[in-house]
């Protein structure tokens, strides 16, 4: 055997291993997360996920856990409570090793909003303040912050006289002391806040909802404010005649473009369209997309993607999680229903971020039940269970776009010092569990589907002995996904860097690998 004859066998057994090293390094899990809280109660919702290191942090509305997803090991788990009132973990968000969370906790008479910083490298609460104004009954919904020192707020404020809500926003610092806080909205009407987003020019995105005293139907407002409080822009959209009713707003930032994803219900059971909404910095509507099949409850931004994980409509009949990844044009790019994870009522709950690996976790909370679905997922978010893919429906969705226009009240919020205890929570552990058998499965690519031309420079096809790939990826040696497509019979790779690559192309719940020369 001459040198060159060496040197191509030494690359194809060197090839051959860093393909099991790929195929390993996308290898996903389906495990379960196993929570018997301090007191004896069941978790009744997922608030917060996200990556944190090396590993992953989840935070229920009671309990803050760190634990490690390829050990499968607890890493910190903590309760919070503050007193004897039921406490309430609404929302999260985290700067580096710290999380600023807002809390309510219920008593006999009102809601009392709090806000606390938690530091996750030592499982305890830095400080805690309870936010509260004497002009009504403050309940704070979402916080957003811009990375070095301040926090904002969305939430509503109850006026007992007009008997309706307006929304307030308040900004902190670092500390927890009050910058400046406002309430916005109309007398006349009843708005409800929704989700709030920092952008990254010393602005801030936030929504909600507004309705009438006496109609469920209602309009879905945006704003867009600076970080002194000022309203740039708003709009709000609203059905045509009796449409579907406007629900939760969800927001986002991708390159420089906010998104908007409002719910909508037809009935009790039967979630309606998904209105997908892009917008410019002015709030001019750039492009929308209406979709049908699954009911939001949580929306993940890496600057790349948009993640977007709910439930199955209930009137269905087929009750599951489902997830979609888009791109930045609204094009699916993956999907996956976890049909064998059932969400049982409305009540359910879930999460979902996008990790640096491009992978995704989701965590899938079943009504009451005290366990979480922690689920890690690729790039097309296929996952190692017999779960299927689906499509989204495309559904019709009539609505007006039009200018909302706001009064800005002055509001006094105080944050005064507050009990928030932290307690060393019992029994969370993490389960390995899969509905049914793992099918991910390399078979020898010449076998399955085959590539012409190979070795090749500009553009390859892809032949299948059965049905056609749902997606092709094509990776290079490292296991670095280099594209992905849907266009899974003729693929341009005229983009590509010269060398050896692997494709692997999904068929239903397989896997198929096969090498690639790139000219």
């Amino acid at each position: 055997m001459n040198s060159y004859q060496h040197l191509r066998t030494n690359i194809f057994i060197v090839a051959c291993l860093l393909s099991v090293v790929s195929l390993s390094a996308q290898t996903t899990y389906q495990n379960q997360l196993v929570l018997n809280s301090v007191g004896g109660f069941s978790t009744s919702s997922v608030v917060y996920s996200g990556q944190y290191g090396a590993n992953v942090v989840v935070v229920t509305s009671s309990d803050i856990i760190v634990f490690d997803p390829y050990a499968g090991a607890i890493v910190s788990q903590n309760t919070i409570t503050s007193g004897s009132a039921y406490f309430t973990i609404d929302a999260v968000y985290r700067n580096n090793n710290e999380l600023y969370c807002i809390a309510s906790k219920s008593g006999a008479t009102e809601v009392v909003s709090f806000l606390f910083r938690y530091d996750l490298a030592t499982g305890s609460t830095i400080w805690q303040k309870r936010l509260h104004t004497s002009e009504g009954k403050l309940a704070m919904h979402s916080i957003a912050g811009d990375g070095v020192d301040q926090l904002y707020m969305v939430g509503s404020l109850y006026n007992a006289v007009l008997e309706n809500n307006n929304i307030v926003v308040i900004k902190t610092n670092s500390e927890g002391t009050v910058s400046w806080s406002e309430q916005i909205g109309h007398d006349t009407l009843d708005e409800v806040a929704g989700s709030i987003f920092y952008k990254n020019d010393s602005e801030i995105y936030f929504s909600g909802i507004a309705r009438g005293t006496n109609s469920v139907y209602g309009r879905s407002i945006t704003f867009r404010c600076n970080n002194l409080g000022a309203i740039i822009a708003s709009g709000a959209i609203a059905t045509v005649g009796h449409g579907p009713r406007m629900e939760a707003s969800l927001l986002g930032v991708l390159n420089d473009r906010l998104y908007t994803i409002n719910a909508t219900t037809i009935g009790p059971s039967d979630p309606g369209p998904v209105l997908i909404r892009i917008f410019d910095s002015s709030l001019t509507e750039l492009s929308t997309v209406s979709r049908r099949g699954v009911s939001p409850r949580n929306v993940f931004f890496n600057g790349r993607n948009m993640l977007l994980t709910g439930q199955a409509p209930v009137s269905s009949g087929l009750p599951g999680f489902r997830t979609v990844r888009f791109d930045a044009d609204l094009n699916v790019v993956g999907s996956r229903y976890f049909d064998k994870i059932p969400t049982y009522s409305i009540a359910s709950s879930a999460s979902c971020f996008i990790g640096d690996s491009n992978a995704s976790y989701h965590f899938f909370k079943s009504g009451g039940f005290d366990t979480i679905q922690v689920i890690r997922a690729d790039s097309n978010e296929y996952v190692g269970c017999t779960d299927t893919s689906f499509n989204l429906g495309s559904a019709t969705f009539a609505y007006v776009n039009s200018p909302y226009a706001v009064v800005i009240y002055p509001i006094s919020v105080a944050a005064s010092p507050d009990s928030v205890r932290v307690a060393k929570a019992t029994t969370i552990t993490i389960r390995n569990y899969c509905p049914s058998s793992a099918t991910i499965t390399e078979v020898a690519g010449t076998k399955t589907i085959q590539v012409y031309p190979n070795p090749a420079s500009s553009e390859i096809n892809i032949s299948y002995a059965g049905i056609p790939a749902q997606t092709v990826s094509i990776q290079n040696l490292l296991g670095s996904t280099e594209l992905t497509t849907d266009q899974t019979r003729k693929v341009d790779i005229s983009q590509l860097a010269p060398g050896l690559y692997f494709i692997k192309a999904m068929i239903g719940p397989y896997i198929y690998v096969a090498k690639l020369v790139k000219r």
